[in-house]
């Protein structure tokens, strides 16, 4: 191998080994800072039925990274359930949880990715005002969505 190659080689590991964590999450939720203290009342709920979550509130101080986009492009890429905590459409519709879902959601009908796309909503959201990609997946709303939601979440192998 040329010396050229073998310092590309050397850079990309050193530049993948900077990003903390194992990126083996079970579980990605999506919400808008707005809805934060729903979204930790819910991955709260799901962690404690030992899933393994990752919450961008969370987990990103937890990383101790500052490349944000990066690691949660890595986890939304290794969690096989992504659930969107809302309590209004326009969050939901709001950059950053717009394309962490359409990411997922992209993977999984490219067949690249196996699992759920889940919401849970407050009853300020009617599932008629979703975007059509979010109809029909599970839905719930936030005053029932225990224990139903852990019937719908896959668990990693």
């Amino acid at each position: 191998m040329s010396k050229l190659n073998e310092k590309k080689i050397q850079h990309y590991t050193i530049n993948n080994s900077n990003l903390k964590g194992d990126n083996n999450y079970e579980v990605f939720i999506s919400a808008k800072s707005e809805d934060y203290s729903l979204a930790h009342r819910v991955c709260s709920f799901i962690a404690k039925n030992s899933y393994k979550v990752f919450f961008a509130d969370k987990s990103l101080r937890e990383e101790g990274n500052s490349d944000y986009g990066r690691i949660i492009s890595r986890a939304i890429d290794s969690c096989s359930n992504l659930v969107i905590v809302s309590s209004s459409i326009n969050y939901i519709n709001s950059s950053y949880v717009n394309k962490e879902w359409n990411l997922f959601y992209e993977e999984m009908r490219a067949g690249r990715k196996k699992g759920n796309l889940m919401c849970v909503l407050t009853d300020f959201i009617n599932i008629d005002e979703l975007p059509i990609e979010l109809r029909n997946t599970q839905n719930f709303y936030f005053k029932n969505y225990k224990p139903a939601i852990l019937d719908f979440l896959i668990r990693k192998s």
